[in-house]
């Protein structure tokens, strides 16, 4: 079984990756948040952009959505 992502389980996640997406560099927010700069790319690479994957799908789906409704009123 595949382990956690250590940065998935820090209590300041969603600090971390605020100063991701902010495009902080990866050794400050490392040094910051006390891990290591490996963990945070490691995370930005996949829990981060998948979690972005996501949401654009879902965005996506709900332009999908409004359309469809849009074209049944008519």
């Amino acid at each position: 079984m595949p382990r956690t992502c250590s940065l998935c389980r820090h209590p300041q996640r969603d600090e971390i990756e605020a100063a991701i997406v902010e495009g902080r560099p990866l050794r400050d927010i490392a040094r910051r948040f006390g891990t290591s700069r490996s963990a945070v790319d490691r995370h930005r690479a996949r829990c981060v952009s998948n979690a972005l994957a996501q949401a654009q799908q879902a965005t996506t789906a709900s332009r999908g959505n409004a359309l469809a409704d849009a074209l049944t009123r008519q």
